[in-house]
C-alpha cells in the first residue's frame, strides 16, 4: 500500500473593492471583488470594465507617495504596474488616474477580504451606482453639460448627437447595469 501525499491548495484570498468616481454628485461607484495576487495592471482592466470605461487614454495609481501605471518613456518617475499586485498595496486607500486631460480621479477603497467562492468567476462587479461618464466628455464640466442639458431639455443637437452616436442611444445617468459589466469582465478572461 502506497502512501500518497495529498497537498491542499489553499484557496486564493479574495478582496471587496470599492470604485469610486471622485468630484461628481450623486456618486458613480462600484464594488468588485478581486483575487489580491492580481497586478495593477489587471486591476486597471477591472476598472475599465467596471466604470465602462474604453482604455483609450493613459492612467496611473497613486499609492502613498508612488506613482505605479504604465511605462514610457518620459514618465521615468512612474513605477511598473505588471511588478506590483492588490497584495503588495500597502494601504486601503489609493487613487487611480484616468485619462489625464478628462481626469478621472478614482477613489479605491480595499474594503476588506472576502471568503473565496469556488463557483464565482473573479474578478466580479457585485454592486454599482450610475452610469459612469462617456469617453472624451470634457471632464467634469462636460459631464454636468450632459447630465443637465438632457435633464432641463437644452443638450444643444451637436452634443446630443456626440453623446447618442458614441453612447448608442439617449444619455442616462442613473443606469448601470451589472450584468453587462460582468458580462466584460468575463470576456477578459482574466
Amino acid at each position: 500500500m502506497s502512501t500518497a501525499t495529498v497537498t491542499s491548495l489553499r484557496p486564493p484570498t479574495i478582496l471587496q473593492i470599492k470604485i469610486k468616481l471622485k468630484r461628481i454628485q450623486p456618486p458613480i461607484w462600484r464594488t468588485v471583488l478581486c483575487k489580491s495576487d492580481m497586478t495593477l495592471e489587471e486591476f486597471h482592466r477591472v476598472i475599465q470594465d467596471a466604470m465602462g470605461w474604453c482604455e483609450s487614454h493613459a492612467h496611473m495609481f497613486k499609492i502613498g507617495d508612488e506613482r505605479i501605471g504604465t511605462l514610457h518613456p518620459r514618465n521615468d518617475f512612474v513605477k511598473d504596474e505588471r511588478k506590483f499586485t492588490l497584495e503588495d498595496v500597502p494601504l486601503p486607500r489609493f487613487e487611480y488616474w484616468y485619462d489625464f486631460g478628462d481626469n478621472w480621479y478614482h477613489d479605491i477603497h480595499i474594503v476588506k477580504e472576502v471568503p473565496y467562492d469556488p463557483n464565482v468567476a473573479y474578478p466580479c462587479c457585485i454592486k454599482g451606482k450610475r452610469a459612469c461618464p462617456l469617453e472624451d466628455c470634457g471632464g467634469i464640466w462636460g459631464y454636468k453639460d450632459i447630465v443637465d442639458g438632457y435633464a432641463d431639455g437644452t443638450i444643444s443637437p451637436s452634443l446630443k448627437e456626440w453623446v447618442e452616436e458614441d453612447g448608442g442611444g439617449p444619455y442616462d445617468a442613473e443606469r448601470f447595469d451589472l450584468a453587462q459589466v460582468n458580462e466584460a469582465l468575463r470576456e477578459r478572461n482574466f
